[in-house]
């Protein structure tokens, strides 16, 4: 077996570059987090994109659809009353448009501001592992050092008395 004072600054060493480790696989762990939360947040917006699109292709569908059933009818396009139902249509469509990027951009967002927080929480958790580590090392070496002033005593052994016998 080794010498106690090497063995304890060995462990106390170990101890502190697993505390060290810890906290790195954290900060990673939380960029990998991140990164995956900003990634569905592209995902969320350009899917609020497509939605707008669509939405705003559906209104001109219908929009026209309109025209042609009041053209075919008999009836003006140019009238108030048409005027009227197809600006209806366009702010309908319109409106379905900008709400599907609003959802788009807010679920983005959420997920923007998640990420931010994995980010924060991943060095938060390493400092505060540097910290122990940087314990662990204090408190090991002054164990070490109060092994290593503490007097050296020799075992006992029967050649110590002078008979060879204590009792």
């Amino acid at each position: 077996m080794g010498d106690p004072v090497t063995m304890l600054t060995i462990s106390t060493m170990m101890s502190a570059s697993g505390d060290l480790a810890e906290g790195n696989a954290a900060r990673s762990a939380g960029n990998f987090n991140a990164a995956q939360l900003q990634a569905k947040g592209k995902a969320k917006y350009a899917e609020g994109t497509r939605r707008a699109f669509e939405a705003s292709r559906q209104a001109n569908i219908t929009e026209s659809n309109a025209r042609a059933a009041m053209a075919g009818g008999g009836g003006s396009t140019t009238d108030a009353g048409a005027s009227e139902t197809l600006a209806l249509i366009g702010a309908e469509g319109d409106y379905q448009a900008l709400s599907a990027l609003y959802e788009g951009k807010t679920e983005r967002a959420g997920y923007d501001a998640q990420a931010h927080e994995e980010k924060r929480a991943g060095r938060a958790k390493q400092r505060g592992k540097k910290w122990k580590a940087l314990s662990t090392l204090i408190t090991g070496g002054s164990a070490a050092y109060e092994s290593y002033k503490k007097p050296k005593v020799k075992k006992w052994d029967s050649s110590m008395t002078a008979e060879g016998n204590i009792w």
